[in-house]
């Protein structure tokens, strides 16, 4: 317990609104970072990532988290705390946990048909997002530019867990699950996305939220 009061284990990133993108790294205060990227080059397991309120560019193809880690917003209202990702954040690590964030996909250009999934749960990857929102691409593509132009909210191949959270505004499925994943949804909205709210390739297991393990094969069949 006292190590986790510890602020060393707390890496503070500055918003967009504070000028962070500007800010001298030298001059900076230790354990405070300009941008998510670089706070995680510095973390160590078990470190806390703190967002305060504001945006906060991600522009990573794919933004990789490979061990246990905390990122806390506002558990009061995830719309005080956004996460702008060009790409894919990559959550490849156990023990995950993400509170009061939403995670949205800017304004895109569909021509150059850059989307993919805003999020990714690796095999062996295991994470809860409480309180949170997930917002994709808000433009509507033409039907006949579908195939191309694919999005999704997670794409999960290992243990998901969301808590109090919503996805939406999806131009493709909410959630797409792969063989042998695990998905848990408690008190949460798939809604006002193009695709399913769920899809399942391979056995996957759905806990709903009367702890009701549910096999699912196959759904778009």
């Amino acid at each position: 317990r006292k190590a986790a009061q510890d602020i060393s284990f707390v890496r503070h990133v500055f918003p967009v609104e504070m000028g962070a993108l500007s800010m001298d790294r030298a001059k900076m205060d230790h354990y405070h970072y300009r941008t998510i990227a670089e706070a995680l080059q510095n973390c160590l397991p078990g470190d806390t990532i703190e967002l305060g309120d504001g945006h906060y560019w991600v522009n990573e193809s794919e933004l990789s988290i490979n061990f246990p880690l905390r990122i806390i917003g506002d558990e009061k209202d995830p719309s005080h705390v956004v996460i702008e990702l060009s790409g894919t954040v990559a959550w490849n690590g156990d023990k995950g946990f993400v509170e009061g964030v939403t995670f949205r996909r800017p304004r895109m250009n569909l021509d150059e048909k850059k989307a993919n999934e805003l999020i990714r749960i690796g095999v062996g990857g295991r994470v809860e997002f409480a309180k949170c929102a997930v917002e994709g691409t808000r433009e509507k593509v033409a039907t006949a530019s579908l195939s191309e132009f694919k999005e999704c909210g997670f794409l999960v191949k290992g243990k998901l867990i969301l808590n109090d959270s919503a996805i939406s505004n999806v131009q493709g499925n909410g959630v797409e699950c792969m063989n042998n994943s695990s998905v848990s949804l408690l008190g949460s909205r798939i809604v006002g996305n193009s695709g399913l709210a769920v899809q399942a390739e391979g056995n996957v297991s759905l806990f709903r939220d009367d702890d009701e393990k549910i096999a699912i094969m196959n759904m778009m069949e």
